[in-house]
């Protein structure tokens, strides 16, 4: 994790490392000269023995600089109490405090974490190292019903951070957009904690913020929950608030070509923001296109908009992306000022594969063919690949996996419906309580759409599936519902059956909002609730599938838990259809660890050859 200092002379980065005498983890901060390449300082955070370990994660952790850069604001671990057992021999029964009578019978108290991927983050702090004397505070003071996140400097010495609430308990919070949150703000020189969206009147979740240049203003994305259960993930408002004032206003929409379109952005960089403290590039998905938007803040106008794939942020004001198509053979850089765009030279399109867009009811879905192949027959293969999410979305931007099985010769269907982000929040909207009934029929459909429009070239009789999630959820539909399509499929960490899903997942709340279902957590489970789930599984078509079954499951999955892809597993054998199981031990929910992520990619190239008909490499 790295920071450059607001003049841009200081980078502060900290590290994490094996102390070599403890074999223990520990993290270092370092302060360098960006003039002459120097180390200026270096700290052990984890010796001062202030706090656990350091966050680097996307939800909670930051590294801001206070804006006379003599400080450092970080987020790290609550330290914990040397718990004891009642039986351990260091116990002094002749004198024994509070604090060790508290600390001996909390020692198997539970507390959970913030799920998957932030499984070892349980109570967060906010941290200031002073740079001058190496001293490090950890704040206090703020509600004890919420976590703080993502903490910058602004003006006065102050503090902004965000509290994610954590009553009645913690919901997974990665992926997932829908928590309730606030805006806060710390007085450093008081030690006073103020709200900053308090007085709004509704439920409301706000997340990603950032400080302008000045430390007058904070920009965050902001949504408002209905209360019982949301999209985990839909279209933002763009929140700024006057830190002065603390008068705040909402930027609902991006206007583009006369056209009004709702903001699908999922992350706010910290340094988004141009250097007159109004102006701000953000990264959002419009009509399944990923955009660079040059937002005016104060005439809440779009100045720029520019296509690309990865946008890194804003330096001396100029906004410095990448792009690279489907089917592009590199990345290019692209430079993006207030008024203009600059590229470098533009790459060929990739001799072996193109890109074809398939248009179902105004959603496009992107198809990636192959002008070469690897495979001695005439025809092409094709493996149709719904997203997961649900409300997630594919662009004509880089995929590792189609691009890969593209230079084999399978043609990939990436496929987009009703749910998907990109597109309207009507058409997202519809998809809750519908799910493995128009999400499944769209997807159908846009297949259909590309056989008939490549009738001649495809192989009709190597048609597969594959997904990874909710697309696990509809690949296992497919096969169930349309057992005569496909000849294999390969499932990611699918969902299977969504009643138990909702009891051991970190997001029980999915379960029953796909399913259109009112949520609180206060809700009592019953028997209807659970028939719905289950009527909307996928389990329940499995006596109809003809594939061969794949399943590919990380066993440290909180989100979707590996027991649904080993139920399915079991249930496919016991009715005797052809399945095969792996598991990997050391992942999560997207399995990408670099020797999962191979693994994986080779098992699905080897299952769908095994099962093909008569498909031969050269």
């Amino acid at each position: 994790m790295q920071q450059l200092s607001p003049s841009g002379n200081l980078l502060a980065v900290i590290t994490k490392q094996e102390n070599k005498d403890t074999r223990k983890e520990e993290f270092l901060l370092e302060v360098w000269s960006n003039k002459d390449a120097k180390c200026n300082l270096s700290v052990n955070l984890t010796s001062a023995d202030k706090h656990g370990a350091v966050n680097s994660d996307v939800v909670f952790g930051s590294l801001s600089w206070s804006l006379d850069e003599t400080k450092l604001a970080y987020v790290a671990e609550k330290k914990k109490p040397k718990n004891l057992s009642y039986f351990a021999s260091k116990v002094d029964t002749n004198n024994e405090t509070e604090e060790n009578k508290a600390a001996i019978a909390d020692k198997y108290n539970f507390d959970s974490s913030w799920g998957e991927q932030l499984s070892s983050i349980f109570n967060p702090v906010i941290c200031i190292l002073d740079l001058q004397d190496k001293t490090i505070q950890t704040l206090a003071g703020y509600p004890d019903d919420i976590c703080p996140a993502r903490p910058s400097f602004a003006m006065n010495n102050t503090i902004i951070f965000e509290g994610i609430l954590k009553e009645p308990f913690k919901l997974g919070r990665i992926y997932c957009e829908n928590r309730e949150s606030h805006l806060y703000v710390f007085d450093i020189n008081s030690n006073e904690v103020s709200c900053l969206t308090s007085h709004i009147p509704y439920k409301l979740m706000c997340f990603s913020s950032t400080v302008s240049p000045n430390g007058q203003k904070v920009l965050c994305l902001h949504k408002r929950l209905s209360g019982n259960g949301d999209p985990h993930r839909s279209a933002a408002q763009l929140m700024v608030i006057d830190l002065h004032s603390k008068v705040h206003y909402l930027i609902e929409n991006l206007n583009i070509s006369s056209k009004s379109y709702p903001i699908y952005c999922i992350d706010l960089l910290k340094n988004c923001w141009f250097s007159n403290n109004n102006d701000v590039a953000i990264q959002a998905v419009v009509n399944f296109k990923q955009l660079i938007c040059i937002v005016d803040l104060s005439s809440k106008s779009l100045k720029v908009k520019q296509e690309c794939s990865t946008m890194f942020g804003v330096y001396s004001d100029v906004v410095l992306s990448t792009i690279r198509k489907l089917n592009w053979s590199r990345p290019v850089f692209q430079v993006t000022t207030l008024t203009d765009n600059v590229r470098a030279e533009l790459p060929k399109e990739v001799e072996d594969a193109e890109v074809q867009v398939i248009a179902n009811n105004d959603i496009l879905s992107f198809c990636v063919i192959p002008k070469t192949s690897m495979l001695k027959n005439a025809k092409f293969p094709v493996i149709v690949w719904p997203h997961g999410g649900p409300h997630s979305v594919f662009t004509n931007d880089f995929n590792l996996y189609a691009v890969a099985f593209a230079k084999i010769g399978f043609a990939v269907i990436l496929a987009n419906y009703r749910g998907s982000t990109g597109h309207t929040e009507e058409s997202l909207n519809s998809l809750p309580g519908n799910v493995g009934t128009f999400d499944v029929q769209d997807v159908h459909d846009v297949s259909q759409i590309f056989f008939k429009q490549f009738q001649n070239q495809y192989d009709t009789e190597n048609v597969f599936i594959a997904g990874g999630s909710h697309g696990g959820f509809l690949t296992a539909h497919h096969i169930g519902q349309y057992p005569n399509i496909y000849r294999a499929a390969a499932l990611r960490n699918p969902v299977i059956e969504m009643a138990s899903m909702s009891v051991v997942s970190d997001i029980p709340d999915w379960s029953y909002f796909e399913s259109g279902i009112p949520y609180q957590q206060s809700l009592i489970p019953n028997a209807r609730n659970y028939e719905i789930m289950l009527e909307k599984s996928p389990v329940r078509y499995v006596e109809n599938v003809k594939a061969a079954v794949l399943l590919l499951l990380g066993e440290k999955d909180l989100r979707v838990p590996s027991f649904q892809g080993k139920l399915y597993y079991k249930i496919l054998k016991a009715n005797n259809k052809t399945a095969k199981l792996n598991t990997y031990p050391d992942d999560c929910h997207p399995l990408s660890n670099i020797e999962t992520e191979c693994d994986v990619f080779v098992n699905m190239g080897k299952w769908f050859l095994e099962h093909s008909d008569k498909l031969e490499l050269k």
